[in-house]
């Protein structure tokens, strides 16, 4: 047993009763073990049990047709597809089929009825313990939003025999989960996504809470989305201002968060009627150019001839063409070549492919922090910079901060 300081060292603790430890510590040194009158050591030591389970939990997961999760082992893929063809969802089509009594209910309150059957993959009727239960039905992200609004008619459509009577109102199939909650009027306020967000801030961190609050802006239906911000704005922002910046601070690095997401995906917040957050400033220390020169002395002497050659190559396609005295050059080279440009007066923007290669050299960045680029960069991917902002202002060297 681990017990903390007491006595003389904390007369405070919790276990002080009349200036005296009521556990008897500090314990004297003993070479052979001891049961105490109280029994306690010789509960643990029989692995005797510490508590007790009063209610099972019903953990109901959702799934589109043929998307459930399938876990096997090497070899046993076969075996694990039979054995996982019915869930507990299709089941519970199954039984709405055949027992008129289930159609009554939503497939959440079915387990207080019946117990699912995992040897037979089936529900069958409860006989006892429906007051000893809890249902929980899996959270689905709303940036899946086919899987979001299957989730959304389950908690809605009673007796299902099928995924095309979810998606069913008044003898009508509906194409997709999310138009039939719209004939519904599931999404006719913005209900759903205060729930969705309420949620959330339950399990998710902030960021993850932002991310959640972009996708919904992108690929739902909000009526009021300043008011829908205006509600989770605390939530949203929590961990800036658990690390001290001001809520006006925090508020401004929330908002371009949410910003960065909606940009990746073509739109932004002025889009949904929210504030614009201001662009941060991009500051760089000032170049101190006879330190400069002395670095590039240095190590011009210590490169290769391979290197010069590339060396003189860039430096020659710096200083070479008409009006070149606005140039402003991004540029992942040695660090001689960055250091003799910078004692030439020019300003030089070191833009790496990774942080690693950035943390090399001074001022250096990732192109994904220059260029405000997403992590995953194909053949469509557009930086999110614009000409107006301070950085696009920086890149195109038209800042008043940045010396040529």
């Amino acid at each position: 047993m681990v017990h903390g300081p007491c006595g003389e060292l904390n007369p405070d603790s919790v276990c002080m009763v009349d200036e005296k430890c009521s556990k008897g510590f500090p314990k004297d040194f003993s070479e052979t073990t001891v049961l105490s009158p109280s029994g306690h050591a010789s509960w643990h030591i029989n692995e005797f049990p510490m508590h007790k389970n009063t209610h099972t939990i019903y953990r109901l997961r959702v799934h589109l047709p043929n998307r459930q999760i399938v876990v096997f082992r090497p070899g046993y893929e076969h075996e694990a597809m039979e054995r996982n063809e019915v869930t507990r969802l299709t089941g519970w089509f199954a039984l709405n089929r055949i027992d008129p009594d289930a159609r009554q209910y939503l497939y959440p309150e079915i387990p207080y009825h019946y117990v699912w059957n995992e040897r037979q993959r089936r529900w069958t009727r409860r006989q006892r313990g429906a007051d000893r239960i809890v249902v929980r039905i899996h959270a689905v992200h709303v940036r899946n939003q086919e899987l979001y609004y299957l989730r959304l008619l389950l908690l809605h459509v009673r007796g299902a025999q099928s995924y095309e009577d979810v998606r069913t109102l008044n003898g009508v199939v509906y194409n997709t989960f999310k138009e039939a909650c719209q004939i519904r009027n599931l999404l006719a306020d913005d209900t759903e996504w205060r729930r969705a967000l309420t949620e959330a801030c339950a399990r998710d961190m902030p960021r993850q809470l932002r991310n959640m609050f972009a996708y919904i802006l992108l690929f739902c239906e909000v009526g009021d989305a300043h008011a829908l911000y205006n509600q989770f704005r605390n939530q949203l922002m929590k961990d800036f201002v658990r690390r001290g910046m001001t809520n006006d601070e925090a508020e401004q690095r929330s908002l371009r968060a949410i910003q960065h997401v909606l940009m990746v995906n073509g739109s932004r917040l002025a889009e949904h009627g929210l504030p614009e957050p201001n662009e941060p400033v991009q500051d760089m220390e000032p170049i101190d150019v006879q330190l400069e020169r002395q670095v590039a002395d240095e190590m011009l002497q210590n490169l290769n001839p391979e290197q010069r050659v590339v060396y003189d190559s860039v430096l020659a396609a710096v200083h070479g063409g008409p009006d070149h005295a606005d140039r402003y050059l991004m540029v992942n080279a040695a660090a001689a070549l960055i250091a003799q440009l910078r004692s030439e007066g020019l300003s030089v923007i070191v833009a790496c492919p990774t942080g690693i290669a950035a943390s090399i050299f001074k001022d250096g960045r990732t192109i994904h922090s220059t260029f405000k680029l997403p992590f995953d960069i194909n053949e469509t991917t557009t930086s999110s910079v614009t000409p107006t902002s301070e950085q696009g202002r920086e890149l195109s060297g038209s800042s008043p901060k940045t010396p040529f």
